[in-house]
């Protein structure tokens, strides 16, 4: 709604000393003139009360109200008041006649000049301050004292009445009439100004949340909908009998499967703890004269099957010498012997089994291959022996001390046996400060693992017994 504030041109009206009142017209701000008597064009009402209702019908009518002689115009459904500007100062009147001067007393003689005193401290500044009955005064910040208004005096004899002024001319009538944006004010038939609505106020603050409104009704039921699992697709999705969709599994990425053929591009390994210790563990495959050797050690020149008939003193079974005898026909295949823990003074372990590196020769300049949300494994490991996948995402050695070789566990049954492993679920020893990256992923390995409970255990389950284990393939999903 528009404010009924409005800046305008304002009616003042001055009485004069005969019944004809004179209307005056102003321009500018909120003004007082309490000397109204009579407007001509305007209604006299002794108070609001008695200016009747403003409505529609009165809208731009004028009263003179006698209870505070004041104009007031109907707009709005209310009276407004039509202050006036004060008029000019009149003249001021001619000076009465001087007295007669009084008698001069006689002149006193001069004293002495008195000598000089001492300069004074300089002064505090010093205000005042108007409070009922007077006037306090503080000089440096302290009350000094109080000035109080003096009595009245008396009041002076009555001066003598000046002569009558002419009549002033008579008043024009005004009116107020509604225009887009406010009120036209019109005296004598002539627009005198505009009175314009104020401004809009500023948006109040939003209303509290209404209620909820009530439940709607309930939908139809869905079509009843299943799933079916095809082998090697994915799921075969159906709603009410028919087929709607396949939910297709992501295509694998394989990097070797044995049974194929398909070796890919990376390098097999034997791993084990001899490396700790010479007596803890030992990998063993078989050779084409059916004899089993160690993976990953070199052998003195009288043990190896492959002496070079020329050179009986030096051996030719170098470090690394039977890694082919791992492949078989059907996967890579080794034996494990694990015989007795390593630092088994403190926390003791043991291990031993195939290492795959992804791309490259050696482990510490093999290239990174990003093996993507899950691990695929299919690997024959017996029954009931704890076997465990590490995935190695730096090159080794470089481990700090306070990390660990991501690993997974799961148990052999025996038989072959496909392992799927989320990449999220590789993870170091409790307390590591590192995280598996699979998109930095160097080798993996599957082994047989014990490992002990609490520092100077010894190895109850280890033996000179062989343990087979065969890795057929291995695959990824990106």
């Amino acid at each position: 709604m528009k404010s009924e504030a409005m800046k305008l041109c304002r009616v003042g009206a001055l009485a004069g000393l005969s019944a004809m009142t004179a209307l005056l017209v102003a321009c500018g701000d909120d003004v007082t003139n309490t000397d109204v008597t009579n407007v001509t064009g305007a209604k006299t009402v002794a108070d609001l009360a008695a200016a009747g209702k403003c409505d529609d019908s009165t809208v731009g009518e004028i009263v003179l109200n006698e209870d505070d002689g004041g104009l007031y115009v109907c707009y709005g459904k209310k009276w407004i008041s039509m202050k006036g500007e004060p008029g000019e100062t009149g003249a001021d009147g001619a000076p009465g006649q001087d007295g007669a001067p009084g008698q001069d007393g006689a002149p006193g003689a001069d004293g002495a000049p008195g000598a000089d005193g001492a300069p004074g401290a300089d002064g505090s500044s010093c205000t005042g301050r108007a409070i009922a009955g007077g006037v306090e005064i503080s000089c440096g910040g302290q009350v000094v004292g109080t000035i109080m208004n003096g009595q009245d005096g008396q009041d002076g004899a009555p001066g003598a009445d000046g002569a009558p002024g002419q009549d002033g001319a008579p008043g024009t009538s005004c009116t107020a009439a509604p225009v887009t944006g406010g009120f036209e004010l019109t005296c004598g038939g002539q627009v005198v100004g505009t009175i314009l609505n104020g401004q809009d106020g500023q948006d109040g603050a939003d209303g509290a949340p209404g209620q909820d409104g009530a439940p709607g009704n309930d939908g139809a039921d869905g079509a009843s909908c299943s799933g079916q699992t095809i082998d090697g697709v994915g799921v075969e999705i159906s709603c009410n009998g028919q087929v709607v969709d396949t939910l297709r599994n992501p295509a694998p990425v394989t990097l070797f499967d044995a049974a194929a053929g398909n070796l890919g591009i990376g390098t097999w390994i034997g791993d084990d703890s001899h490396y700790s210790d010479s007596a803890s563990a030992v990998v063993l495959a078989e050779h084409s004269d059916g004899n089993l050797y160690p993976v990953g050690q070199a052998l003195p020149a009288a043990e190896c099957p492959v002496q070079d008939p020329s050179d009986l003193e030096n051996s030719s079974c170098y470090y690394g010498w039977n890694d082919a005898d791992i492949v078989t026909a059907e996967s890579f295949k080794v034996g494990v012997k694990l015989m007795k823990y390593a630092q088994e003074s403190s926390w003791g372990y043991v291990n031993g089994g195939i290492g795959y590196i992804l791309d490259g020769t050696q482990l510490n300049t093999a290239n990174p291959v990003d093996v993507g949300s899950f691990i695929v494994l299919k690997v024959k490991a017996a029954a009931g022996k704890p076997v465990s996948v590490y995935a190695m995402d730096n090159r080794w050695p470089y481990y700090d001390v306070d990390e660990g070789l991501p690993k997974y566990k799961f148990t052999g049954t025996g038989d072959w046996l496909t392992v799927v492993i989320p990449t999220t679920e590789l993870k170091p020893y409790t307390g590591a400060t590192n995280a598996f990256n699979p998109a930095q992923a160097r080798a993996i390995f599957v082994e047989y693992e014990y490992a002990a409970t609490a520092a100077g255990q010894s190895c109850t389950q280890c033996s000179d017994n062989i343990m087979w284990l065969e890795w057929q393939s291995l695959k990824v999903w990106r």
